[in-house]
C-alpha cells in the first residue's frame, strides 16, 4: 500500500511535515492523477474538486478542500468513493495530519 498526495502546484509542503511526525511515512507527492494506482492505494488529493473524472477510479480517497459550498461537497462524496472529506478552514496542519492518520489506519483494517 502506498500513500500519495496530489497537490499541483506543491503549495502543502507543511502538511507532509506533519504527517510524517505523526508516524505516517514513504508520502509520495505527484502533481496530478495520470499514473497507475493500486487498489490498496491511499490518495489524497487538494485538486478532486476540480476532475471528478480521474478520481472516480480510486477506492481510498481522502479530499482537502477549502469550499463551503454544500452542493459542491455533496457531490464529492457521492461522486466519489471519498473515505474522508477534510476541510481546509485555517493552517491547522496537525489537526489535518491527524485525521488523516485516524482515516488511514481505519483503511488498513478494512484491507486485512
Amino acid at each position: 500500500m502506498k500513500i500519495y498526495l496530489i497537490d499541483k502546484y506543491r503549495k502543502n509542503t507543511k502538511l507532509i511535515k506533519a504527517l510524517e511526525e505523526s508516524g505516517i511515512t514513504n508520502i509520495e507527492q505527484k502533481e496530478d492523477i495520470n499514473y497507475r494506482i493500486n487498489k490498496t492505494d491511499i490518495v489524497i488529493s487538494t485538486d478532486a474538486e476540480v476532475d471528478y473524472d480521474g478520481y472516480q477510479k480510486i477506492n481510498n480517497l481522502i479530499i482537502l478542500t477549502k469550499t463551503n459550498e454544500k452542493n459542491q461537497i455533496w457531490n464529492m462524496a457521492n461522486k466519489l468513493n471519498t473515505k474522508d472529506i477534510i476541510q481546509i478552514k485555517s493552517n491547522n496542519d496537525g489537526y489535518i495530519a491527524e485525521r488523516i492518520k485516524k482515516c488511514i489506519g481505519e483503511i488498513k483494517k478494512w484491507n486485512e
